[in-house]
């Protein structure tokens, strides 16, 4: 069991509040990420799960147990920080170890539990090396190993692939997930990396400024975001400053310097004629117009090409709407790309789009 009650948890620091009467439930076998920029609360949420920090106010419950005056190492929780924190002068046998032998589990139970530890993560093999003599990944996976030794209810994974460069953090993504599979055991995973939490998440929470912002599916936070801050954080978006001529049930109608757009509603009782907004495009919902395919798009935009970015599999186009800048993500190979020249003005198209109420901080 690995089920996790927050219930109306404030934690702070002198005066500085980290989290604000924050609410939440981790279902028993669930991945849950804590998604959200530097200082948002996501540690500081993990912190008070693991029991080095105590809420200011509020209640934590893990399996339906008050866990406010539960001292950390009574609480059935595995860690996996950011370093690793492995110790350098021990084998991986003695690493993963460590734990078991301080609670004086038998020599042939630890030897057992280690085995099955480091099967569980293809470390099998490796009990006789150091640290040192590990790659990074490898340092990673002795670590959950050491983790899962203990057989834990909740296994909590603070940021633990910003050491690793991009190809190894792809790689270690899929083994916990696998693991995670394996084991059917609740995870809760914070990183401040959207990638992550979309291709690994069962269900993600974003935090900003110590309250959730949003909670959801890793499709619901991308294709349905609440608010502009959501919005800029999951995904791409280019943020164009409007006005609100109309809305209806379904669609706002909006003006930008003359040309009305067409876009989807988000409910807000914010949105209404003569009230400023902002649009929000995704790139890839974004197509170069020319005469034969200009039919197909509710929506054209003229602008000024200022940029052209080769990404490998795409081209990241960025074009001057009126000072604004929106990007267009175009798939390569693409022949109509090799055409275009930077300053000249070219037409773009979409239908796909979302409108916010206007704020000063449009996005992160």
């Amino acid at each position: 069991m690995g089920e996790i009650v927050f219930k109306n948890v404030t934690k702070n620091f002198g005066k500085v509040k980290a989290l604000d009467d924050v609410s939440f439930t981790v279902a028993d076998g669930e991945f849950l990420t804590l998604l959200g920029p530097s200082g948002c609360g996501k540690s500081t949420t993990l912190n008070l799960i693991a029991g080095m920090l105590l809420p200011t106010s509020g209640e934590v419950y893990i399996n339906q147990k008050l866990m406010n005056d539960i001292p950390i190492n009574k609480r059935n929780i595995g860690l996996v920080f950011q370093s690793y924190a492995l110790f350098p002068h021990m084998n991986v046998f003695d690493n993963v170890a460590f734990g078991l032998k301080m609670r004086k589990h038998p020599k042939k139970e630890i030897t057992q539990k280690v085995d099955e530890a480091l099967r569980l993560v293809n470390m099998n093999g490796f009990e006789g090396r150091r640290p040192a003599e590990l790659s990074g990944g490898q340092q990673q996976r002795v670590a959950l190993a050491r983790a899962l030794v203990f057989d834990p209810d909740v296994l909590l994974l603070d940021e633990p692939l910003s050491n690793l460069d991009a190809k190894l953090r792809e790689s270690v993504r899929f083994e916990i997930k696998q693991l995670h599979k394996k084991t059917q055991k609740t995870i809760i995973f914070v990183t401040h990396d959207q990638i992550e939490a979309l291709t690994m998440s069962d269900r993600i929470i974003l935090m900003n400024h110590g309250i959730i912002e949003q909670t959801g599916s890793p499709y619901d936070l991308y294709s349905n975001p609440e608010t502009i801050f959501a919005a800029g954080f999951i995904g791409v978006n280019s943020f164009i400053d409007c006005k609100v001529n109309s809305c209806s049930d379904n669609t706002v109608t909006v003006d930008i310097n003359g040309t009305a757009v067409v876009c989807s509603k988000i409910n807000s009782d914010e949105l209404a004629p003569g009230t400023d907004a902002v649009l929000a495009i995704r790139p890839e919902n974004v197509y170069l117009v020319n005469s034969e395919n200009r039919g197909s798009y509710k929506n054209v935009l003229e602008g000024k090409l200022i940029n052209a970015v080769f990404q490998g599999a795409d081209t990241i186009l960025y074009i001057d709407i009126q000072g604004a800048i929106l990007k267009a993500g175009m798939s390569n190979p693409n022949e109509s790309i090799k055409s275009l020249k930077i300053n000249e003005t070219i037409s773009v198209g979409f239908n796909d789009c979302m409108v916010f109420p206007h704020i000063l901080k449009k996005a992160p």
